[in-house]
C-alpha cells in the first residue's frame, strides 16, 4: 500500500517537468494543483492509449498545465485583494479607551496623517513629519470622539499608504469629509513661515477655509489662504477633503518650538478639531478665503 508521502513524493517526481512556472502558491497549494494535475495525465493515458501519437499526448498535457497556472494566478490575484480589503480594516484608530458611548453627531470623519513608512514627507534636523502628521491626528481624532464623532484614521502607526488607497478608504467608511494633515517646509529660507489648506474641488474650499481661519488663529501665524491643488488624493475622495498644511518645519523658531515639547502640536489639533466642528455647525458663516500668492512646497511625495 502506497503512503500518502509516497504518492506524494510520486507525483512530484512524474510531474516535475509540468510544475507551474513562478507560482507563488504555497507548496501544499502546489500539491493539491500537481495532484489533480497528475491524476488527468493518468486518466489520459489509460483511456487514449498508445494507439495517439505522443506528440500529441505531450500538447494535451501541456494545455492542462497552462490551464493550471491560470487557475493558479486567479486564487492569487483573489488572495491579495483580500488582504487589502483586511488592510483596510487595519487603518481603523486605536481609540476605544475613550468611546465611552456612541456617537451623539451624524458626521463622520475620516483624518489622514499624511505620509508614512518609506515616504517621511518633510525633514529638518531631527524632525520627520510623517511622525508630527500622526501626533497631531491622534490627538485631533481623540479630541473629536470626545466631542461626540465617529473618526477613522487612515494609518495610526508608521505605515506607508499610497495616497490613492488612503482616498478611497475614506470613501469606503462613508466618511462626511477627510482631512489630510501634513506640515510644510522650504530649506531655502528659514525665515519663510506660515499656514495654508490644498483643495481641489469646488466642494472643498468651505471646509478648508473654515480651517485655515482657525489653524491661522489659534497658531498666531500668518493666513496664506487657501490653493488649489492637483493631487490624487483630493480627486479621488467623493466628499469634502483637504491637507492641512500648518506651519513650516524649517522655520527657525517653529524648529525650536518642535525641540522643546508637543505644545505647539497639540494647539495645532484643538484648531484642526474647532475648524471641523464649525464646517458641521456653522456651514453658512463660512466665507472662501482663496489665495493668489505662489504656492510654496519643496518636497515630494514618493507615491500616488
Amino acid at each position: 500500500m502506497i503512503t500518502n508521502t509516497e504518492q506524494k513524493a510520486n507525483i512530484l517526481s512524474t510531474s516535475r517537468s509540468y510544475k507551474l512556472i513562478n507560482s507563488p502558491l504555497s507548496a501544499d497549494s502546489h500539491f493539491t494543483l500537481l495532484r489533480y494535475f497528475d491524476t488527468i495525465r493518468l486518466q489520459i493515458n489509460k483511456n487514449v492509449g498508445a494507439n495517439v501519437d505522443k506528440r500529441f499526448k505531450k500538447f494535451v498535457i501541456f494545455v492542462l498545465a497552462m490551464l493550471l497556472t491560470f487557475f493558479a494566478l486567479f486564487l492569487v490575484s483573489k488572495t491579495k485583494e483580500s488582504n487589502r480589503t483586511e488592510k483596510a480594516e487595519e487603518w481603523r484608530p486605536n481609540i476605544k479607551e475613550i468611546i465611552l458611548e456612541p456617537p451623539t453627531q451624524k458626521e463622520i470623519v475620516c483624518l489622514d496623517p499624511g505620509h508614512g513608512g518609506k515616504d517621511v514627507g518633510a525633514e529638518y534636523g531631527s524632525i520627520d513629519e510623517s511622525e508630527i502628521n500622526l501626533f497631531v491626528a491622534k490627538e485631533v481624532a481623540t479630541d473629536l470622539v470626545k466631542s461626540g464623532y465617529k473618526v477613522y484614521l487612515t494609518r495610526d502607526d508608521d505605515t506607508f499608504i499610497y495616497k490613492r488607497d488612503r482616498a478611497r478608504y475614506c470613501n469606503s467608511v462613508n466618511a462626511d469629509i477627510l482631512v489630510a494633515i501634513h506640515h510644510n517646509s522650504y530649506k531655502t529660507d528659514r525665515n519663510v513661515d506660515y499656514t495654508t489648506v490644498l483643495y481641489y474641488k469646488e466642494t472643498d474650499k468651505k471646509l478648508g477655509s473654515s480651517l485655515l481661519e482657525k489653524i491661522a488663529s489659534n497658531l498666531e501665524i500668518r493666513n496664506q489662504g487657501i490653493s488649489k491643488f492637483d493631487n490624487s488624493e483630493l480627486w479621488i475622495a467623493k466628499m469634502p477633503a483637504v491637507m492641512t498644511e500648518a506651519f513650516f518645519i524649517t522655520n527657525t523658531a517653529e524648529y525650536k518650538l518642535l525641540q522643546k515639547d508637543n505644545s505647539r502640536l497639540i494647539v495645532e489639533a484643538e484648531a484642526i478639531t474647532e475648524g471641523i466642528i464649525n464646517f458641521f455647525t456653522n456651514p453658512t458663516q463660512i466665507t472662501d478665503s482663496a489665495s493668489s500668492d505662489t504656492l510654496i512646497i519643496d518636497r515630494a511625495d514618493l507615491e500616488d
